[in-house]
């Protein structure tokens, strides 16, 4: 499980979406900056936390809205890639993380005590 959630949250990483398009900060309404914080967090952040198992099930969710919410907002890409992270979170929010996880030592020793 471990080298799973590794592989996927790297490629996922590796393949973010690029912000060129966009006009200057300034010019940005808000709903174009939560759009943007969305996608930061969705292709930075919360792949790190599942690579590194702290807090996986709730940054799965996170990848799994971004994804059902860009192809609901965006339209359906013609590229199944956004919906094979979809369905692969779906299966690290199922199985959880794993034993070699943060999760997994936090909670081994919580439960020692």
């Amino acid at each position: 499980m471990l080298l799973f959630r590794v592989a996927v949250s790297l490629h996922l990483m590796a393949a973010r979406v690029s912000f060129g398009a966009m006009g200057g900060v300034l010019g940005w309404t808000a709903a174009e900056l939560l759009r943007l914080l969305i996608l930061v967090l969705a292709t930075t952040l919360f792949p790190a936390l599942v690579m590194v198992g702290l807090f996986s099930r709730l940054a799965s969710v996170g990848i799994i809205a971004s994804v059902l919410l860009g192809g609901m907002l965006l339209g359906l890409p013609a590229h199944p890639l956004p919906y094979l992270y979809g369905i692969t979170y779906l299966l690290l929010l199922a199985l959880g993380p794993g034993k070699y996880s943060a999760d997994f030592l936090i909670n081994r020793s919580l439960t020692r005590r």
